[in-house]
């Protein structure tokens, strides 16, 4: 029994068609997470400037950067499972790490993220220049 020809080189077919088709379709959802990723990164970015200026004004008021950054990483741990629910990211599945890992890995990396929160708010709290200074020393000087 002889098998099926194949289709001539740039011929196309049916089965060409069918995966244009199938190309053309998947466009949409992907420009649609690029723009989801997009607008992720820009809102990121848009909340962490905004929130280093009242981090900036907090600390000239309440200059405990240990406490504000207690309550920060605790924020995020607050803000976070309700922000996951409504950019409708699923859930993880359970945990694959085994319980040593924890003592060693887990924890230390907790610490290591709350040291560098506080060492941000510290040179945030003591380093004297404002947000519109560095404003005005990244633009172009005219005199």
């Amino acid at each position: 029994m002889a098998a099926a020809p194949l289709a001539a080189p740039g011929g196309g077919g049916a089965a060409a068609a069918a995966v244009g088709a199938g190309s053309r379709r998947g466009r949409g959802p992907a420009l649609r997470e690029g723009a989801r990723v997009s607008a992720l990164c820009l809102a990121w970015y848009g909340l962490s400037a905004g929130g280093n200026v009242v981090n900036k004004l907090l600390l000239g008021g309440f200059p405990r950067p240990v406490t504000v950054s207690l309550f920060h990483i605790l924020g995020l741990c607050g803000l976070l499972p309700p922000l996951l629910r409504a950019w409708r990211v699923p859930p993880a599945g359970p945990a694959q790490l085994p319980p040593r890992a924890y003592p060693r890995y887990i924890l230390p990396l907790a610490f290591g993220k709350y040291f560098a929160s506080v060492s941000a708010h510290v040179s945030l709290w003591r380093v004297p220049v404002s947000y519109a200074h560095t404003g005005e020393a990244s633009g172009e000087t005219q005199q």
